[in-house]
């Protein structure tokens, strides 16, 4: 990635908001400036602070069936994921987070707004929980023609995390009938 407008922070930990997701709100707010959204190009003058891993990026256009990434960070390939530059929205394994986040293209699109979501997800072998964004990108400054989607996400084996959460609810029934007492 190279040159990056003057504007936006170089630096993440000089961003207002840690969190990943957060954080690329802030971003994509400090890019849109006076415009309906920023574009494209103004996240590809710079490496998004280092965590391009975690984004992808979607070319939209009238025809749906059409649409394909241009980007798609390694940390979000699943591990039977095509090495294809341009990956249909068709190829993307059906236990991919990136999935979940396809299914909420139509709420940026409808609302034509950053949209934040989290919740979880199990596979064969691990429940995932997740925070995703999707942020409307443009070329003209009005009309919504990518999404930048960027995914945190914490993996844990199923049946540990199954134990843990029952763990966690037997301990609150424990709590609430012992009895409190005044010191």
């Amino acid at each position: 990635m190279g040159h990056m407008q003057e504007s936006v922070s170089t630096d993440f930990s000089a961003l207002t908001e840690k969190r990943f997701v957060f954080g690329l709100l802030e971003i994509w707010d400090q890019f849109k400036k006076d415009k309906r959204f920023p574009s494209q190009d103004d996240f590809n003058r710079f490496d998004t602070f280092g965590l391009w891993d975690q984004c992808f990026l979607l070319e939209l256009n009238e025809n749906p069936s059409e649409w394909h990434f241009t980007y798609m960070g390694n940390s979000l390939k699943t591990k039977d994921w095509k090495n294809e530059f341009y990956t249909s929205l068709f190829q993307i394994p059906s236990t991919s987070l990136i999935q979940h986040a396809l299914s909420n293209i139509s709420f940026v699109m409808n609302k034509e707004a950053p949209y934040i979501f989290g919740g979880q997800i199990v596979d064969d072998e691990h429940t995932i929980i997740y925070r995703m964004i999707l942020l409307p990108l443009s070329k003209d400054g009005t009309s919504i023609d990518s999404i930048l989607g960027g995914i945190s996400s914490n993996k844990y084996d199923t049946y540990a995390h199954e134990i843990d959460l029952k763990y966690q609810t037997k301990r609150q029934e424990d709590e609430q009938l012992i009895p409190q007492t005044e010191l």
